[in-house]
């Protein structure tokens, strides 16, 4: 049976949007990147196996290696487009060249990807979405949003929203914006692009542990810090189905 309009047009933005990070319009491929930034014990593997050593600053690593982050340990890598990702605590990352992906394997991590720089793909063991310019936090189960936007099977998350795993539903949810600049990462290595100055009353809030992904055990409570609630997202529209001949019984 033929797929509604509405499931077609929402897989054709989905499949345009992921183009946009695959290189399609001759964007440049994340094939190596540089550590800007390291504090205590990281390490560079190959996922070929073997050959895992310390990490020093100024490594240039590339798209067929993965970094490893031991406890109390971080790094930021910055690629040649000018994408910057902050690797936090107990955190394995790695990057894929061709499809612009970054792929959080474990831990949590800080993005920045520019606008109009080819956007590209995060991905965890639980989430995958398209981006284009974005600044976002990303634990193994959330992917928050602070500026720019997502796009998902389930939708678009715009700035201000989060989709988060939990025991294998998707969920959306607006965040109390107060907290979105909380975390040690944030303000590590000096003020990201579109983030402010650490500082006044928000020097306990840059304290916080590495991307401060918000409680989820308290958001699933509906907790009055939040705007709203989990709103569950419904997914792609199915077919509808076909009408009952005359003199049976409809379907349910």
């Amino acid at each position: 049976m033929p797929l509604p309009t509405s499931f077609k047009s929402f897989a054709l933005g989905f499949a345009i949007y992921t183009l946009v990070g695959t290189g399609a319009y001759g964007v440049t491929p994340f094939t190596s990147a540089t550590i800007t930034r390291i504090e205590n014990h990281v390490s560079l593997g190959s996922h070929a196996g073997g050959n895992e050593h310390p990490a020093s600053l100024h490594d240039v690593i590339e798209a067929d290696t993965y970094l490893y982050t031991e406890d109390k340990s971080r790094a930021e890598l910055e690629f040649p487009d000018h994408s910057i990702v902050r690797i936090g605590q107990n955190t394995v990352f790695s990057f894929d060249a061709a499809s612009r992906t970054l792929s959080l394997e474990k831990g949590a991590m800080l993005f920045y990807v520019p606008p109009g720089s080819g956007g590209g793909h995060i991905k965890t063991p639980s989430l995958t979405a398209a981006i284009t310019g974005t600044l976002g936090k990303v634990s193994l189960n959330t992917i928050a949003i602070l500026s720019g936007s997502l796009m998902t099977p389930w939708g678009i998350i715009h700035a201000g929203e989060a989709v988060t795993v939990i025991s294998g539903d998707v969920r959306i949810y607006k965040f109390d914006q107060s907290q979105a600049m909380a975390g040690r990462l944030v303000a590590w290595g000096g003020p990201l692009p579109e983030v402010p100055e650490a500082g006044g009353k928000t020097t306990a809030m840059y304290g916080l542990p590495d991307t401060h992904i918000w409680d989820i055990l308290g958001i699933s409570q509906v907790n009055q810090r939040y705007h709203s609630p989990f709103i569950k997202p419904t997914g792609p529209p199915t077919a509808p189905k076909p009408p009952a001949a005359p003199g049976t019984t409809p379907y349910p």
